[in-house]
């Protein structure tokens, strides 16, 4: 029988993807702040930032969760890979929102760390979604149409 927490490491799949989308927003809506050459962040990435932290929190919990419950045969590698920068990908979200608030009450010379971490943080949760993709459609999953399969087109069974 399933316990609490194994139902509700299940919600990590459907609850992941906030997170993502409101940081890699949050990163191009600052850039475009940035090349409009804005003095401070922008509220809206910094509240979005603030929002995809707090989800990434409850996603990474979630999947941490899950991972432990959910084999992948073959792809141990990847559920690490996709576990750590999950987490990293949180802690740098969290920072990086801290940094945008305290920008936005007046202190501007974190506008740039801020704006650095937050592009940081769109590329390491976007790695993090890939590797998440990749143990349930599998690598090749982006080869273009036509081209040929790896070799090993059983990479994820068990032998």
């Amino acid at each position: 029988m399933e316990t609490l927490t194994e139902y509700l490491g299940r919600f990590h799949v459907s609850l992941v993807h906030f997170p993502i989308g409101l940081l890699i927003t949050a990163a191009v809506i600052e850039l475009v702040g940035a090349l409009r050459r804005f003095e401070s962040p922008t509220v809206c990435a910094v509240i979005m930032a603030g929002c995809g932290a707090l989800a990434a929190v409850v996603a990474s919990a979630l999947g941490w969760i899950r991972a432990d419950d959910v084999r992948h045969p073959g792809a141990e590698h990847i559920v690490e890979w996709h576990r750590w920068a999950g987490l990293v990908g949180t802690i740098v979200a969290l920072i990086t929102f801290a940094l945008g608030w305290a920008a936005l009450r007046g202190r501007l010379a974190l506008r740039w760390p801020f704006r650095a971490l937050l592009f940081s943080t769109a590329i390491i949760i976007g790695l993090a979604g890939h590797w998440g993709g990749a143990l349930i459609y599998g690598d090749d999953y982006y080869n273009l149409p036509g081209a040929e399969a790896p070799a090993d087109d059983d990479e994820f069974e068990d032998e």
